[in-house]
């Protein structure tokens, strides 16, 4: 995960957050995206550009959608369409950034369903949850849940900020990830990495003898690991997996197989992997 932030001084960061009409990216929309974009210049991170915009959905939202965020219908009646901010967004946005967000799986999702609505496809170089940077920075801290709100509070990272409207979300997850990079930093000073890197010899997916075992295989210089889609963990009978750094050994699996997240790995069939094979080539 550290090696992850360090990415961040190659490309433009956006850090991004959604409200919608509802959970679903082929029919729902987005009612509001704010995003603030940082560049690394020597090493700080500085807010170049920002956006808030609203957006009116082509129908009424429903009750509890505008219970969750507090944008009614009648604040959106005088806002442009998707169609007519869509290209502000996308020059925005770009097709070479590092995305960030908090869950922001689901923010990309929805910005995914936006672009395809426009015929186009979203393309950006990376992305980072800030979520699992928290999971991983304060894990075997007592934290009542790992909501945005709670973690900002439990940090003192929550002057000025409400929640539940994009703006704030963003400023809110902006804050935490600044925390966590700095964290990620002493750690490093202090405790040196001593992981193993793992090289990749080969890919493969297998049923397994039970459901346990079914999962994504790796062929590596170690020996031999797989990825358990029922379990949502990496296995080994002959790899000593805390001496391996996952992070790099999860981010090339990503890479070569061409997909998003370790959620798509997660859901993994036989068959999504056959269909991935013929469509790009990996070994």
């Amino acid at each position: 995960m550290y090696e992850d932030t360090m990415h961040m001084q190659y490309h433009d960061i956006i850090v991004f957050d959604t409200e919608t009409s509802g959970v679903k990216p082929s029919k729902d929309y987005i009612v509001q995206l704010s995003a603030r974009k940082f560049k690394n210049e020597g090493g700080e991170l500085i807010l170049k550009d920002k956006r808030n915009i609203y957006i009116r959905p082509p129908f009424f939202l429903d009750k509890k959608n505008i219970d969750i965020h507090g944008i009614t219908n009648e604040f959106l009646q005088d806002k442009q369409t998707e169609e007519d901010a869509f290209s502000e967004i996308q020059e925005f946005f770009g097709e070479n950034a590092l995305l960030v967000g908090y869950n922001v799986d689901f923010d990309i999702d929805m910005l995914r369903g936006m672009y395809k609505r426009q015929k186009t496809e979203l393309k950006f170089w990376y992305k980072l949850d800030v979520l699992e940077m928290a999971r991983d920075i304060l894990y075997g801290k007592e934290i009542e849940d790992y909501s945005l709100s709670t973690l900002i509070r439990h940090l003192g990272l929550d002057s000025g900020i409400t929640f539940h409207q994009a703006d704030d979300d963003v400023l809110a997850t902006w804050r935490l990830m600044e925390y966590c990079y700095n964290e990620y930093k002493e750690l490093r000073k202090t405790q040196p990495s001593s992981l193993e890197h793992v090289y990749i010899n080969s890919i493969y997916f297998w049923k397994g003898y039970n459901k346990f075992q079914q999962g994504v295989y790796l062929n590596t210089s170690l020996g031999k690991m797989y990825y358990s889609t029922f379990q949502k963990a990496w296995f080994s009978s002959n790899i000593n997996l805390e001496r391996v750094d996952i992070d790099a050994i999860e981010r090339e699996v990503l890479i070569r197989m061409g997909i998003d997240s370790n959620k798509e790995l997660g859901k993994m069939t036989a068959r999504k992997f056959e269909n991935i094979k013929k469509g790009k080539q990996f070994v």
